[in-house]
């Protein structure tokens, strides 16, 4: 399992990290990495809740939300450690 778990992660991994390669202000890079990010966590949220027999749509939801909120206290933690 050890040497899988990067290979299924890439394809999720790879657009949300295609803005710093092609946005040339950081800036606007995380905007759009941000953006990806939250539309990927809506369509596996989805996913998720449609092949579980859960509402769909709640499910994406949830999903969405929990994954900002993780992201939003890791940046806040990393700019408190690294101002």
């Amino acid at each position: 399992m050890g040497d899988q778990y990067p290979a299924r992660t890439r394809p999720v991994a790879i657009p949300t990290l295609l803005p710093y390669m092609f946005i040339p202000r950081a800036k606007d890079a995380v905007v759009a990495s941000v953006v990806i990010t939250i539309a990927a966590l809506l369509v596996f949220g989805y996913a998720k809740g449609y092949f579980t027999g859960n509402k769909p749509v709640k499910s994406a939801l949830q999903t969405a939300l929990i994954g900002a909120i993780a992201s939003t206290a890791a940046f806040g933690i990393a700019k408190v450690i690294h101002p």
